[in-house]
């Protein structure tokens, strides 16, 4: 014989289901601004070496005697 659960049981699960939801939503979300961070961190170091390039490719061609 299979036992219903009681409304109130079936109420207190989906309360349950909607607090783990909203936990997993928000580390989501928390994760995915991490990334972002860390993409737009890289992006930077990247743009910065490329411009630090530029400057000694500038030097050397100032400094270039033929």
């Amino acid at each position: 014989m299979v036992k219903l659960e009681s409304q109130e049981d079936t109420n207190l699960n989906i309360k349950a289901i909607n607090a783990s939801t909203a936990v997993k939503s928000s580390q989501i979300i928390t994760n995915t601004e991490a990334v972002n961070s860390l993409a737009k961190q890289i992006l930077h170091s990247i743009q910065m070496k490329r411009n630090n390039y530029l400057i000694l490719v500038k030097r050397a061609q100032y400094n270039y005697v033929e």
